[in-house]
């Protein structure tokens, strides 16, 4: 008995359409990953750091790196100690004077600077005429304030001009004053080509400008 109610119960359930089912839902499964495998994966890239760019040095500039040389450098203080002398020389030559009025020319801030550059060169050359500069500057300092300078005639100081030269031609090597500029900067071709086109432009502009009031 049992066993007949058992069958019938079997033969009631809709195995096809349950088998149906499991199929598609199967199906559906399988579509879906075939899907989701032909869909391109985006390419995963780890991340870098930053490129740093290299930093270059402007063109006709020297690098951080360069130094003048020792035979550089004596010539420059050379150049600013003879103009230092010049210039006192010329002030002499004037009796210490502007307009005949007693002038703060080699006072103490002028003298300091003639005394700096001749210690300065003392460091790098054995050459007595710097020691003699700075002793001559100490002798005769008391005769250079203003108030000082108006109890002596233009002439007593004038008289002094001739010593501070021969200093001058010691440390220069000539009394020219072309011993005291700085040597020429070469340029380049191009460079000259476009001074030479910025000066001619000039000219133009000139005679554009007189042709156009007359």
């Amino acid at each position: 008995m049992w066993r007949e109610i058992f069958i019938t119960v079997l033969q009631k359930i809709p195995w096809e359409n349950l088998l149906v089912r499991r199929r598609s839902e199967t199906e559906r499964l399988e579509q879906l990953a075939t899907l989701l495998n032909s869909v391109p994966k985006a390419e995963v890239r780890s991340p870098t750091a930053p490129q740093e760019t290299a930093k270059t040095e402007p063109q006709g500039l020297p690098g951080a790196s360069e130094r003048p040389t020792t035979e550089q450098t004596i010539r420059q203080l050379r150049r600013r100690l003879g103009k230092e002398l010049y210039k006192a020389e010329l002030d002499l030559a004037a009796g210490l004077r502007f307009d005949s009025l007693p002038c703060d020319c080699l006072d103490q801030k002028h003298s300091l600077m003639l005394e700096a550059a001749a210690e300065e060169m003392m460091s790098y050359e054995q050459n007595p005429v710097y020691g003699q500069i700075i002793d001559w500057l100490r002798l005769h300092q008391n005769e250079f304030p203003p108030e000082e300078i108006a109890k002596r005639s233009p002439e007593h100081y004038q008289a002094m001009a001739p010593e501070i030269r021969n200093f001058r031609k010691r440390v220069m090597g000539s009394e020219a004053l072309s011993a005291m500029r700085s040597p020429a900067v070469p340029i380049t071709l191009e460079e000259a080509k476009a001074v030479a086109a910025r000066v001619a432009a000039e000219r133009v502009e000139k005679q554009w400008q007189s042709i156009k009031k007359t």
